[in-house]
């Protein structure tokens, strides 16, 4: 009331001063456009748009997100039957939740995406959505993806916005009770920046990219994509320079794409079918989850503001017989008098500092987004593709296949003083879930917390695990094979220094990547070759994706090195420890994929139906606890020899 009453008295005086005689000794009054621009911002940001575009947006979102719950249906599953989860880098403070617990926060995100959906305490429901899901992101890297990273930033931001104003279930009981008590409705209009946010956080991957692509590999070598493309036959994989325009065209389209799309007439003859033809092509060519339905998701928010209950009001004309109530109103800031009341005192009666602060949000908002993704130039060496240093929300997207392997070499002490040294590839410990020994071996953070997690299973064996080395060999986009990590290096050293913005493990545990010009050094070539015989030696199914015939034969040295080596007895080392092993079927989850030109049905393939193990650990006062829960509260929970544990110090 009071906000229309303020919007009412500025009418009067505005008409007042039409009327009257301008006195030519007073100061003229300054028009737009010789505002200063802070505050021409300013307005721009608060001028009403209709929020039919975001009411839909908000449906279809909460729609895409229903989608990835499913997908984690079966994450604590998995869970279950590893050894450890593997935080994010700054988020080891964050406990892992028990099965139980995680269980309950997929239903809390699945019942806050329903009422998402409909519109019902959309507040809070945005609220209750973005903490469950990016909880259950980041208990575990294995489940990295650059789309669920934009999914956790479209969700917080949503929490600030006003999603709920249109078809929901929130507009629907204020305007009933706003009508009993003869009250204006409430407007279906909204600032533009709630709007204007949400677009550009559908922008920034593209932007993001286009800054990522900026690299050799990209645009020099047209590599990764010939990678992609040589084991594909067919239209349109075998063209020659396929992959050169694959390359190319990605770069010039995430570069200009987020021009196109914010100019009012090229969005539509350019932006928009360009943004569809993009993302069909990513489904088609890439298994990228639900990224690209997301992404043709988020077209919907550059189309007029109102094209939605347009095409609502269109639909039910002929039911209702008369025009509905999307009909277009001034959207621009002198216009606001011929809008309808309720507009006017929701626009109008805006105080300076509300406008102040969130002008000054937003533009924190573009500075953390402008220099978040390059904080790899500033704060770390070599290319984030090869040491992964800086590459986490960078949008560093389908820019490397890193091929090779690594194998651990672990120096052990018994109670006794007897030493062993043992040897074992952890893309083969049954001990970790199918993701997460995908990501194990060429993720130098995600090793350090396996390395951590397996000195804590030897501290409960009764062993002392002294070192803890890594040897290597990978190829990087095409390029010579080389090591990735120091095998001199104890990675137990680093293990917990490894976690704050600009630490950086290059030259201390990690090799930099060598010049493509020169090749590899000869002591590369040569540890690469040690790790080769070490892979065929130790590993249970051997995978040989790098050439035998493109490294040297061992030395001597290096062969009786290899003999003093013995595999490392897990079953045994586990039966020592505690843990036990809980037979069970994991669901079955038929997939279908392209491979060689033909699809093959994989629903009698091993990897759908398959046994696994659940590993507990029973402590003192015969409580169980799934093994990941218990390593990740090792200091908390009781374990042998506490007194002497390096972790509880």
């Amino acid at each position: 009331r009071e906000g229309a009453m303020f919007a009412r008295r500025r009418l009067a005086q505005h008409s007042t001063d039409a009327t009257s005689v301008p006195d030519p000794d007073s100061t003229p009054v300054a028009t737009p456009k010789e505002r200063p621009l802070p505050l021409r911002i300013s307005d721009w940001l608060f001028e009403p748009v209709h929020s039919s575009s975001l009411g839909a947006f908000r449906i279809i979102l909460a729609l895409n997100m229903l989608m990835q719950n499913v997908m984690f249906d079966d994450m604590f599953v998995n869970h279950q039957r590893s050894l450890t989860v593997f935080p994010y880098p700054g988020f080891g403070w964050v406990t892992a939740p028990t099965p139980t617990t995680g269980q309950f926060l997929l239903n809390a995100n699945f019942g806050a995406l329903i009422f998402l959906m409909l519109g019902c305490c959309t507040r809070v429901a945005s609220a209750i959505n973005f903490l469950t899901f990016f909880w259950l992101f980041q208990i575990c890297e294995s489940y990295h993806n650059n789309h669920y990273i934009l999914l956790c930033q479209v969700t917080f931001v949503s929490m600030f916005l006003d999603l709920g104003r249109w078809f929901s279930v929130d507009t629907a009981v204020r305007n009933y009770f706003l009508k009993k008590r003869s009250s204006p409705l409430l407007s279906v209009y909204v600032p533009r920046y709630n709007l204007f946010l949400m677009q550009v956080m559908m922008v920034i991957p593209y932007v993001g990219g286009a800054i990522a692509k900026i690299n050799w590999d990209w645009l020099c070598r047209c590599q990764p994509p010939i990678e992609w493309f040589k084991r594909r036959p067919g239209f349109p994989y075998n063209v020659p320079g396929y992959p050169c325009f694959v390359s190319w065209g990605g770069f010039v389209f995430d570069a200009v794409i987020g021009l196109i799309i914010f100019h009012k007439k090229w969005r539509y003859y350019l932006g928009i079918p360009g943004v569809a033809f993009f993302n069909i092509m990513n489904k088609f060519m890439f298994n990228i989850g639900i990224f690209p339905i997301l992404m043709l998701t988020s077209l919907l928010l550059f189309f007029d503001p109102d094209l939605p209950q347009n095409a609502l009001d269109l639909l039910m004309k002929p039911a209702l017989g008369h025009q509905g109530p999307g009909q277009a109103l001034p959207l621009s800031a002198s216009d606001i008098s011929e809008t309808s009341e309720p507009t006017r005192q929701t626009f109008t009666a805006v105080h300076g500092w509300k406008r102040r602060t969130v002008t000054g949000l937003i533009c924190v908002f573009f500075i953390y987004h402008v220099g978040w993704p390059l904080r790899h130039w500033l704060l770390y060496e070599g290319s984030p593709s090869w040491s992964e240093e800086g590459h986490f929300a960078s949008w560093h997207m389908m820019l490397r296949t890193k091929a090779g392997y690594v194998m651990l070499e672990a120096r052990v002490k018994n109670d006794r003083g007897q030493r062993a040294i043992y040897a074992w590839d952890p893309e083969q410990d049954p001990l970790l879930s199918g993701k997460q020994k995908r990501k194990v071996a060429n993720r130098p953070h995600v090793l350090l917390l396996y390395a951590k997690a397996w000195a804590r299973v030897f501290n409960e064996a009764n062993l002392e695990l002294e070192e803890l080395r890594a040897h290597s060999c990978f190829q990087l986009n095409g390029r010579p094979a080389q090591p990735l990590y120091i095998p001199t290096a104890n990675l137990l050293q680093y293990a917990s220094g490894y976690e704050g913005l600009g630490a950086t493990g290059m030259r201390k545990f990690l090799y930099p990547l060598d010049d493509l010009s020169t090749g590899p050094s000869p002591e590369h070539v040569q540890e690469c070759a040690t790790t080769h015989a070490m892979f065929r030696k130790f590993s249970l199914t051997p995978r040989l994706r790098i050439p035998q015939a493109a490294l040297p034969p061992v030395t001597q040295e290096q062969h009786d090195f290899l003999n003093r080596m013995q595999a490392l007895p897990v079953q045994d080392i586990m039966n020592v420890t505690g843990f036990t092993f809980q037979p069970g079927i994991v669901k079955p989850r038929f997939h279908s994929h392209k491979r060689e030109g033909k699809r093959h049905d994989q629903k009698h393939n091993q990897h759908t139906l398959k046994a696994y193990v659940a590993l507990m650990k029973t402590v003192e006062g015969g409580e169980r606890y799934p093994a990941y829960f218990w390593l990740s509260h090792y200091r908390d929970l009781p374990h042998r020899n506490p007194g002497k544990c390096k972790f509880c110090e």
